[in-house]
């Protein structure tokens, strides 16, 4: 199924996280609030696609590409100590499922997806799809599948 853009609920979030207007200010406590979303927004110049805005933690430092789309129930997390300590890289047009966690000094190719559910602990590769827990590459661009999955 194709992505066809952001719900309307998701086009609200975006003007009043996205917006300086001060217009905007006494909105988004509230909506922040009742929607659960901790996103920075400088996220939203990008052109960050919020399908279904709800309960989305993306961690301040965490580097996000162009036209990102984030279903719900996603974490964007930092690592503060040990061998993947460190902040997240997401590449352009990259999908995020529901549920996933995205966490430590990774990087997430331009064009990847990212399953449901999955715990993504590792770099993803351009084009790649992961999914579980760990998540682990399941194809890329190419269409192969991963010699681990039968």
């Amino acid at each position: 199924m194709a992505y066809e853009g952001p719900s309307r609920l998701g086009l609200v979030v975006a003007r009043v996280f996205g917006s300086g207007e001060r217009a905007m200010a006494p909105f988004r406590l509230p909506l922040r609030l009742m929607l659960h979303l901790e996103i920075p927004k400088k996220h939203f110049d990008l052109d960050l696609r919020l399908v279904h805005p709800y309960n989305v933690i993306i961690h301040p430092d965490a580097v996000l590409g162009h036209r990102v789309t984030v279903y719900h129930n996603v974490t964007i997390a930092t690592v503060l100590s040990g061998p993947r300590e460190g902040t997240p890289t997401i590449g352009d047009d990259v999908t995020i499922y529901p549920n996933a966690v995205i966490m430590g000094d990774i990087h997430v190719g331009d064009g990847a997806t990212i399953g449901a559910g999955s715990v993504v602990i590792h770099s993803v590769p351009a084009g790649g799809v992961v999914a579980g827990n760990p998540a682990r590459l399941v194809s890329h661009e190419e269409g192969e599948r991963n010699e681990d999955e039968e």
